[in-house]
């Protein structure tokens, strides 16, 4: 038994625009563009991840956001001092190769 069009004859309007939604457009359809869409799916995922993960639904808030990459920076970093050394050494080499490369060549001060 074919579904019976109960659109017909009503006016329909797109709910990010307010203009009416075309009929050429699906008739579930509750935007009249693509850029409609993108933007209704960019504001849901907006909201979305203010409240919980994308990827695994679990929830989550800025804070907890902010106290997992604080958390990932020590995970990852130097385990021992010797380590931490080595590590400062290395940045602050590369920092002073890049400073010399930036600079013109009448201002690169040997050391």
């Amino acid at each position: 038994m074919a579904r019976a069009d109960h659109y017909k004859g009503i006016e329909r309007f797109c709910i990010m625009c307010k203009k009416t939604i075309p009929e050429d457009r699906k008739k579930d359809a509750v935007t009249c563009s693509k850029e409609c869409s993108t933007a209704r799916k960019n504001y849901l995922r907006s909201r979305q991840d203010a409240t919980q993960c994308r990827y695994c639904n679990k929830p989550s808030t800025p804070e907890e956001r902010a106290r997992f990459h604080k958390w990932r920076k020590t995970e990852m970093g130097p385990k021992n001092d010797i380590e931490a050394e080595e590590f400062y050494a290395w940045r602050t080499a590369k920092a002073a190769k890049e400073q010399r490369t930036k600079c013109a060549p009448s201002e690169v001060v040997e050391q």
